[in-house]
């Protein structure tokens, strides 16, 4: 009865707080419903359909795939339709900072059995969850590389979630406040070159997702065979300023590699709370002068290449850009 309760009084909030409160309720039904079914699993995993139109799994023991699970509906919207739509059959792409694999899985679906997904993890107990993702859903596709990686080969010590309640924060270095919460392990470290090479995708790159917790610089750095003008790919690329800066580097340092005669750039707020209200959370906006934008802790850039072979593929996905940026293209 006091759970009954509690679930009314959930309602009457939301009705009272909330400037659309029937959508309010729907959304936090279904959150609940989710949670019911993860409950009534018993710890098993279980598979379903993304918004986005993909078949994924929950791992009840991840917190990251759970969080996944319930709030699917809004993660990354913007940025997942636009590699959906950028990506064709039979193309290759990778997925660097893959955690448990669910991006992997929305482009293993797009590109075919015949394209390739190379998906980079570093964390030890994270791969084991998307190795399991793979394996469940057979994403025969998707190679996983387990390690990190940097501007060179070798090995490195990586920060590890001790429980998993953090691991989307697992990189290279940790905030001092919450080292109890990680440990050092030692990983493999390669370079992206690499990869290309290992994998025979030179100049067959069509996207690269990176997201490594500040660490994209080093991996930009041993990424050249990427930036052939014949074959520039998309990019999507997290910018965590805190993450950056504890490493040493700025969002500058990223920008870099994406000049402004050869990528069109675009930024997404990830924030939350919004220290930017003028750049709402979630919506695509122009970035036209990289070196003077004042990015709040979390950004997400989307780089899309005006020459070589993908950059006819920018009018698939001109519905998602921002009208200025589509009278330009009309242009060029």
């Amino acid at each position: 009865m006091s759970k009954i309760i509690q679930k009314l009084k959930s309602a009457l909030y939301l009705v009272r707080n909330s400037s659309n409160p029937l959508s309010a309720i729907y959304k936090q039904t279904r959150k609940n419903l989710k949670q019911y079914r993860i409950t009534y699993q018993q710890g098993k995993n279980f598979s379903y359909k993304a918004k986005a139109g993909f078949k994924f799994i929950c791992i009840p023991e991840s917190k990251t795939s759970v969080n996944l699970y319930i709030q699917n509906e809004w993660y990354e919207d913007i940025e997942l339709k636009i590699a959906g739509t950028w990506l064709c059959k039979n193309d290759n792409c990778l997925d660097l900072g893959a955690n448990i694999g669910y991006c992997s899985a929305l482009f293993a679906n797009k590109v075919s059995r015949q394209g390739k997904v190379i998906a980079v993890e570093a964390s030890p107990q994270t791969s084991e969850y998307l190795d399991e993702a793979i394996r469940l859903l057979d994403l025969r596709q998707v190679t996983l590389e387990e390690g990190c990686v940097i501007d060179r080969d070798g090995f490195v010590d990586f920060m590890v979630s001790r429980d998993g309640s953090v691991d989307v924060k697992q990189s290279l270095t940790i905030n001092p406040e919450e080292k109890e919460a990680f440990q050092k392990k030692t990983v493999k470290a390669f370079t992206i070159n690499q990869l290309i090479e290992k994998h025979k995708i030179l100049q067959d790159v069509a996207l690269v997702k990176m997201d490594i917790e500040g660490a994209e610089p080093l991996a930009l750095k041993g990424s050249h065979l990427l930036f052939d003008k014949t074959s520039l790919p998309l990019f999507i690329i997290e910018i965590y300023k805190l993450g950056l800066s504890r490493l040493s580097f700025e969002p500058k340092d990223i920008l870099n590699f994406l000049p402004l005669d050869l990528f069109d750039i675009y930024h997404v707020n990830r924030s939350h709370p919004n220290p930017i209200p003028e750049f709402e959370y979630g919506v695509i906006y122009p970035l036209l002068n990289p070196n003077t934008y004042s990015y709040p802790w979390h950004t997400n850039i989307i780089a899309i290449p005006k020459v070589g072979k993908y950059a006819n593929r920018k009018r698939k996905i001109q519905s998602y850009l921002p009208e200025r940026l589509i009278n330009n293209m009309e242009h060029e």
